[in-house]
């Protein structure tokens, strides 16, 4: 895997590459950062170092597998770089959409939530065209390319971030606390239960409303009895 950070001596880089080759290495792999590709506007692309890189793997007799890399570049285990989301993204919808908040109330934003779904497809499928259409000369060279998933590229929740206060290995932090987060889950257990009435027969509680449905407030004693 190649560094995080840019390369700026190429022709170092073309001799690292050389080394790597002569090494029996067959492919290297590379974060391709959204944030960094379209920083400067709503489907602006500027694919120009990407390219460059492209072309110096390729004359070095490697394969190359990008990773389309929609989260952010620090804060993170190994992150030695600093590559936030592009800026303008977070006026498409409103910030409780968009971000992910845990049950300390924590913010995060290096990764958009799956409740802003429309907002992910649109910005993803520009990306990802944008890529296909800027690399197709490039086929000779890319052997696979990986999406990334969610934070550090993995398909999961933010919830293992030390700003949020957490430590290995004590749980992470559930990420349900935007109010977008609470209507998609009280509206899931109207549409799963129907009436008030049933979901306390299920859950044995004493609820009176579908507002009163909520995350857990009693977190770890959540993950140990199941309790609410």
């Amino acid at each position: 895997m190649a560094p995080l950070t840019k390369i700026t001596n190429w022709n170092e880089f073309a001799k690292q590459l050389a080394t790597l080759k002569s090494n029996g290495v067959y492919a290297l792999t590379t974060d391709v950062w959204w944030g960094d590709v379209e920083s400067k506007g709503n489907n602006q692309f500027d694919w120009t170092y990407y390219k460059q890189y492209a072309q110096v793997v390729r004359e070095s007799g490697l394969k190359w597998v990008p990773i389309l890399s929609t989260h952010q570049c620090g804060g993170n285990v190994g992150d030695d770089c600093n590559i936030p989301l592009p800026n303008w993204v977070w006026s498409l919808s409103t910030e409780d959409r968009l971000t992910h908040k845990s049950e300390t109330g924590y913010v995060n934003k290096e990764t958009l939530s799956p409740w802003a779904s429309d907002v992910v497809g649109t910005q993803y499928n520009e990306l990802y065209a944008s890529f296909a259409q800027t690399f197709a000369g490039y086929k000779d060279i890319i052997v696979k390319i990986y999406v990334s998933g969610g934070p550090a590229g993995e398909l999961r929740y933010p919830s293992y971030v030390g700003a949020d206060g957490w430590s290995y290995p004590s749980r992470g932090k559930i990420q349900a606390y935007t109010e977008t987060a609470k209507a998609d889950f009280r509206n899931a257990m109207q549409s799963k239960y129907g009436t008030i009435s049933s979901l306390n027969n299920a859950w044995k509680t004493t609820l009176s409303s579908w507002s009163q449905i909520s995350p857990p407030t009693d977190r770890d004693n959540f993950f140990t009895s199941g309790a609410a």
